[in-house]
């Protein structure tokens, strides 16, 4: 509770959009390591979260990932179960009815490595028809990397941003597709160290991206390169 009011407090002083810190799964053969990583929430989960009060936070997971009861969840938050009950009730409103079902693994990967043929050619055009009619676009560089500050909606502006970071910003580097919470995503990297991770939002009924996440703030980016 302390961590989320403290995490609350910062954002509001942060400069431009505030993404979660990406989550890049390097599996190996340990079975307990990957256990824990496969049970990883996908990045535009993570992002829902975010829009939650730090007592709205706490009621859902504990509800809804490790299954407490509503007297449970009221003796942690120090409220009544009535109130515990109407807490996790706003949560869900907020969170909507979004399915955590996704693309096949391997329709993902496609799109990903044309997306970034795309980027390292600068021809972004060519993945239009991977993009919905108002896809988002959100970039955090918290003020440290020059980026997008605000949202940006539409397949037209989407592109034109992204034509621009590919000519802009992808110079000198590469990019590797990754999976990244759960779904593939891509790490750019510069003199193997990461210097950006794109994650996706797709919808499965049209096989295209409803939203993209762009996270260049290094302080987000932490770990080391796959």
């Amino acid at each position: 509770m302390n961590e989320l009011k403290s995490s609350r407090k910062r954002k509001e002083n942060y400069i431009g959009t505030w993404l979660p810190e990406p989550v890049l799964q390097t599996f190996n053969s340990e079975p307990l390591d990957n256990l824990i990583q496969s049970d990883q929430l996908s990045y535009s989960y993570m992002v829902l979260m975010e829009n939650l009060l730090p007592k709205e936070r706490i009621a859902y997971v504990l509800r809804n990932a490790l299954g407490l009861k509503h007297s449970e969840i009221a003796d942690i938050l120090k409220t009544t179960t009535v109130n515990s009950r109407k807490i996790l009730s706003r949560a869900q409103i907020k969170m909507g009815r979004k399915s955590e079902k996704d693309l096949t693994v391997s329709l993902q990967k496609n799109y990903i490595e044309q997306f970034i043929w795309a980027l390292s050619n600068g021809d972004i055009q060519g993945v239009t028809h991977l993009l919905s009619n108002d896809v988002l676009f959100a970039a955090d560089g918290g003020g440290k990397v020059r980026t997008a500050i605000n949202i940006i909606e539409g397949k037209e502006r989407v592109v034109a941003l992204i034509s621009g970071i590919s000519k802009k910003f992808f110079f000198g580097k590469s990019a590797t597709a990754a999976m990244i919470n759960n779904q593939f995503g891509i790490v750019v990297t510069e003199n193997e160290k990461v210097t950006g991770v794109f994650c996706f939002d797709w919808n499965s009924s049209s096989r295209t991206i409803n939203k993209i996440f762009y996270v260049v703030d290094p302080d987000k980016l932490t770990y080391k390169p796959i």
